[in-house]
């Protein structure tokens, strides 16, 4: 049994505004989605995974990918759940039906190292069922939990890890 990662990053970023979509935006000199590759670099768990672009996608060439483990694109779709499609039935012809798969957003590079040794462990002691606290991190959410406020903004409804 093996680790893998799908990350969805097709989207234009259009709300995010800018020269580039969200997922190359820079932060410290670098693109976010290069720094989400980085973190997930760091953690020996991982086999690998595919990353869902955009057709014709100009910035990916900027993206440095570790030599640690395999990294494969493909073809995104028009909206995440799309993207995210394309990328399992990418991963299906390299991944083995037990492995287990993390999807990651490439806009979120500072994620927290420990949820991910956790399901990664978890995996490898060969539990098909994370244990209690270990699946929180593997809700559905359809689309952003947010408050509605006088005016034109929102705020999140639950905390966020940042």
């Amino acid at each position: 049994m093996r680790t893998w990662f799908v990350i969805p990053a097709a989207g234009s970023g259009r709300r995010i505004g800018g020269d580039r979509p969200k997922q190359y935006q820079l932060l410290a000199g670098k693109p976010l989605l290069q720094h989400t590759l980085d973190r997930l670099n760091a953690v020996p768990e991982i086999a690998g995974g595919v990353i869902a672009l955009a057709a014709g996608d100009p910035y990916w060439s900027e993206i440095h990918a570790p030599d640690t483990w395999s990294l494969q694109t493909c073809v995104g779709g028009a909206e995440r759940n799309d993207s995210v499609l394309a990328a399992l039935d990418h991963l299906s012809a390299i991944a083995d039906a037990n492995d287990w798969v993390l999807v990651h957003d490439a806009a979120r590079p500072r994620c927290a190292r420990a949820p991910w040794i956790v399901v990664a462990r978890a995996h490898d002691a060969g539990r098909s069922e994370a244990a209690p606290g270990e699946s929180a991190r593997a809700t559905t959410v359809r689309r952003p939990l947010k408050e509605p406020r006088s005016g034109s903004f929102s705020r999140p409804a639950c905390a966020r890890d940042r």
